[in-house]
């Protein structure tokens, strides 16, 4: 038998193979981290954070979007492949990435003044507007494997990428004359460009060509998705935004220290993703509140017990920090304070977000992700200059426990006494 064939040798597979990922790009962040004084960390942390919200901006996430629908869609009689939808993300992402490109290039002086404080370090900014293309590139291309089910692909894809990157910021930080913020800035551009030509060179088969969407398609597709994919934007802006507002208003230093707590976190939201990964389609199969509802309040016992028992990690923040990043990253320990709750908060609140997307309400989830981006937004701006990455990342857990809190309510109060508040993508797809 294949070891594809199997659906929990795949599931096994793909564990194995985040892990093996997230452990080499771990990897990359902590050279980088002691190679790099704080303030050149800083800089390369916020362009890689510029990097993922271009290329968010050059798709609105269509192609996850289309793997999401691409079943139902099917049924309804409105596609026949997969290739169809994602041949159409890929135009879309072209059409929309070269504008904004090209936009990015006009203003880089600009945004160089602003993020850099120094118009004459522009080309950076044109290196992270570059990485916006590789970064799309690649996710498209780990899109498409997913389509395929062609999973070992897809787990090697995903470990070129780390390695390369782990493997880049090797070479600046130990091999090069003098590391800097411009070469650290290249290994996030160079490596999803290393994993696209890989791609290309052995699975070219997979990847489908621009397409021109069929009409009907495309409205049907729209009036469904549009929610998740102004989802999608929102989501990406909020995770990242505190790494340009800190940048524009305070010193790279600072912005270095924040980004080091930032990573260091980023080990407990590990669970908060394996998390999602593993009860995301349990909740799909629900079709009745009461299932729902029973569903939920199991989930929230599992992430409770599993909060209780991670809490401790929040008091080991100066150990890891002098161990992990070096003594020269202490200053961040107060950040990581902030940042190690909202990990905890994250995981608390894990089945409401979960329960969103089970019940098919794309447009309250969207409201909330939309209102979550704006208070964050705006609370880091009242904040930044009197409290910096303490306020910022405090500023960010505050913002989440009020919504994560009003979306539970929400969500629980519709399941038990409004009738209809489940939807159904079958239905909504044939216009039911």
């Amino acid at each position: 038998m294949l070891l594809m064939s199997n659906p929990y040798r795949s599931t096994i597979l793909v564990t194995f193979g985040n892990i093996l990922t997230k452990a080499f790009a771990f990897l990359a962040t902590v050279i980088l981290m002691r190679g790099l004084t704080p303030a050149q960390f800083g800089t390369v942390m916020t362009m890689v954070s510029l990097m993922s919200i271009l290329y968010v901006l050059m798709d609105f996430g269509s192609g996850s979007c289309f793997l999401k629908m691409f079943p139902t869609m099917k049924q309804a009689g409105l596609v026949r492949d997969i290739h169809e939808l994602l041949g159409s993300a890929l135009l879309l992402r072209c059409v929309l990435g070269i504008p904004l490109f090209v936009l990015g290039l006009l203003f880089s002086r600009p945004l160089a003044g602003i993020l850099l404080h120094q118009t004459a370090d522009w080309l950076i900014i044109v290196l992270a507007l570059v990485g916006g293309l590789t970064g799309a590139g690649f996710q498209f291309i780990l899109v498409v494997l997913q389509a395929d089910e062609a999973f070992q692909k897809l787990v090697l894809t995903q470990l070129i990428d780390a390695v390369l990157k782990a493997a880049g910021a090797g070479i600046v930080v130990y091999f090069l004359a003098e590391a800097g913020v411009f070469s650290g800035v290249g290994v996030f551009v160079l490596a999803p460009l290393g994993a696209i030509l890989f791609s290309i060179l052995f699975f070219g088969r997979h990847i489908p060509k621009p397409t021109i969407p069929k009409r009907k398609q495309m409205r049907t597709f729209f009036q469904f998705s549009s929610w998740y994919m102004v989802s999608t934007v929102s989501l990406m802006i909020f995770m990242n935004f505190d790494y340009l507002i800190l940048a524009a208003f305070r010193p790279a230093e600072e912005v270095g220290y924040f980004g080091s707590a930032m990573r260091l976190g980023m080990m407990l939201f590990l669970i908060v993703q394996a998390i999602n990964t593993v009860l995301m389609p349990h909740a799909g199969k629900k079709t009745k509140p009461d299932e729902m509802l029973i569903f939920f309040a199991r989930t929230v016992k599992r992430t409770t017990i599993l909060s209780v028992v991670i809490f401790p990690a929040v008091f080991l923040g100066p150990w890891l920090i002098r161990l992990i990043a070096g003594p020269a990253y202490m200053p961040a320990v107060s950040t990581w304070y902030w940042v190690s709750l909202d990990q905890i908060a994250q995981l608390l609140l894990t089945p409401t977000m979960i329960v969103l997307f089970g019940i098919n309400r794309p447009r309250f989830l969207a409201g909330y992700v939309v209102l979550e981006m704006i208070l964050n937004i705006v609370g880091d701006l009242l904040v930044v200059s009197r409290f910096g990455a303490d306020g910022v990342a405090a500023v960010t857990l505050v913002v989440r426990l009020i919504i994560g809190v009003a979306a539970t309510i929400h969500v629980l109060y519709g399941l038990k006494y409004k009738t209809g508040f489940m939807h159904s993508i079958d239905g909504h797809v044939r216009g039911e």
